[in-house]
């Protein structure tokens, strides 16, 4: 009984906050003070996907559900992007039966990378997908190490770990893991050349400390960041290059 009137809670008030045009988190708010375990009480689809992470989140969310509503698949996500454990909350309440059981194929859950640990305490994801980890809104999330260390308290055995490659952070939550894929930005070699060249040139004295190339891989000490940003922009203008980025997995 606890359940069901939680749930009815939950819809009652997303439905008045909706003519409001509000209450995608109050909804939610209310329904764990009623029932604190209530996500661990819900049943939920086979396949739960979740996106966290710095940036990117909401766009990342939204291309993956256009990919599984696209192959057919029947797919839950909460486009409100209230995305801390109160909206992901109403967001499954108001996805699931008055019996407490989501009945889509896929539920995709866009989470807060400081909340995410709360979020998935009473269920884990079965994909995992991490965007990045930024220096972003200081005065809420602090150093990046520390939102690592909040993330990594959201991750559980069984669930498959999908990591920007690229970011340093991000690729360390992959570290002993055997279920885990791997994504990012695949290299332009013509434009690497071109920029390696240029920095162990004219400019290498008042922009760079030091180069190393490592398996066709700059690694740079800098020293001067905005000149050498300057000239970076410098070569790309000249060259009238457009860079072009392509996804790889590997």
């Amino acid at each position: 009984m606890k359940k069901l009137f939680t749930i009815i809670v939950c819809k009652v008030l997303k439905f008045v906050g909706g003519l409001l045009g509000k209450g995608s988190s109050l909804p939610g708010q209310i329904a764990l003070k009623l029932c604190p375990d209530i996500l661990g009480r819900i049943e939920l689809p086979k396949y739960i996907v979740a996106v966290t992470g710095s940036n990117g989140k909401t766009s990342t969310v939204e291309m993956i559900a256009h990919i599984l509503c696209e192959s057919g698949k029947k797919v839950a996500w909460n486009k409100e992007g209230s995305n801390q454990i109160e909206g992901v909350t109403t967001f499954i309440l108001c996805n699931s039966t008055m019996g407490g059981k989501v009945k889509n194929d896929i539920l995709l859950i866009e989470s807060d990378e400081r909340f995410a640990q709360y979020t998935f305490k009473y269920f884990k994801p079965t994909h995992y997908v991490i965007t990045n980890l930024y220096r972003d809104q200081l005065t809420r999330n602090g150093h990046p190490e520390w939102v690592y260390d909040c993330l990594k308290n959201s991750i559980h055995d069984g669930t498959q770990l999908i990591l920007n490659a690229d970011d340093p952070l991000v690729s360390c939550f992959g570290y002993g893991k055997d279920d885990v894929i791997y994504f990012g930005a695949d290299k332009i070699p013509f434009l690497t050349r071109k920029i390696t060249a240029y920095i162990m040139t004219e400019f290498s004295v008042r922009t760079v400390k030091s180069v190393f190339l490592m398996n066709t891989t700059i690694i740079i000490i800098l020293e001067n960041i905005p000149a050498l940003i300057a000239d970076l922009k410098e070569i790309i203008h000249s060259s009238l290059l457009l860079p072009q980025t392509l996804t790889r997995v590997r």
